[in-house]
């Protein structure tokens, strides 16, 4: 997760530059950011039962990003 990661960010960071609405984009640049399903799946496992403290925290934007 901690490699995906910085990945997943510079993809997000490049997609928010660039929106759809102000540019042309390939249709694979609309397509989800592999990763983050598997991230969600074992979201429970990477959490603290005690604190609810995230071990891996990505962001809440990450849930919105599936629905």
């Amino acid at each position: 997760m901690r490699q995906w990661y910085p990945i997943y960010q510079k993809i997000k960071d490049i997609r928010e530059e660039y929106p759809r609405e102000n540019y042309r984009q390939p249709k694979d640049f609309i397509k989800p950011i592999p990763g983050i399903d598997l991230y969600n799946k074992y979201r429970n496992y990477l959490t603290d039962q005690n604190t609810g403290s995230h071990y891996v925290d990505f962001g809440e934007e990450m849930e919105s990003a599936t629905t």
